[in-house]
């Protein structure tokens, strides 16, 4: 139930960070807009006191002229491109707050399910450390006792129902481990690491550390 209304919470992070980004992307644009258009008010004053030769051009009508179209359309052409480029950005920097965000989670899913293992072994009356074997591993949000996966060719996660698994659902781009060492008869070190790939083919990683006890 903790894991389900933990991505529950994370759905309600995202939601609020990409109103958050859109609200000062739409911001942002609103102001450079309302400076191009200033800008563009002003040429084209500029324009209208210009005497070219041999072109009879009658600046007491309203309208446009030729001139002043193409002046128009090269400032819209200019302007667009920053705006573009703002985009794109804003667009790359939500989906690495995304990503950053959710792997987090996963990285801390991983110790928790280790963790939970531990404990129903304690429930049990069996040794602490028991199905909790020294190496890496893959593990899901439901694996219990004996159920830790030998990492293979280690697959993306899948999506389904807002939980991350491996038999069903849609691929994702992330991909867990769970390292398990033993220091000592009384103490399991684990680190939960994730891996993805970002836009532009960038390596990321996100890893967590965690120590568990023989303590009751």
């Amino acid at each position: 139930m903790s894991i389900i209304l933990i991505y529950e919470f994370i759905q309600m992070l995202q939601m609020l960070l990409n109103k958050i980004l859109i609200y000062k992307f739409t911001q942002m644009l609103q102001i450079y807009s309302h400076e191009v258009i200033r800008g563009w008010r002003f040429v084209v004053t500029a324009i209208r006191g210009i005497r070219i030769p041999f072109v009879d051009l009658d600046y007491g009508q309203r309208g446009f002229t030729l001139i002043e179209t193409m002046v128009a359309l090269v400032l819209i052409t200019v302007a667009m491109g920053p705006v573009f480029i703002l985009a794109t950005s804003s667009v790359n920097v939500a989906s690495r707050i995304e990503h950053n965000i959710i792997a987090s989670n996963l990285a801390q899913e991983g110790i928790e399910v280790i963790r939970n293992i531990r404990d129903t072994n304690w429930t049990s009356g069996a040794v602490f450390d028991n199905n909790l074997p020294v190496g890496t591993w893959r593990v899901q949000w439901d694996t219990i006792g004996g159920g830790l996966m030998a990492v293979g060719s280690n697959p993306a996660l899948k999506k389904d129902s807002g939980l991350y698994n491996y038999p069903t659902g849609t691929d994702t781009v992330f991909r867990r481990t769970v390292t398990i060492s033993k220091p000592n008869s009384g103490e399991l070190v684990l680190i939960s690491s994730v891996t993805w790939i970002e836009r532009g083919n960038i390596d990321r990683t996100v890893s967590t550390e965690s120590h568990l006890f023989d303590w009751k």
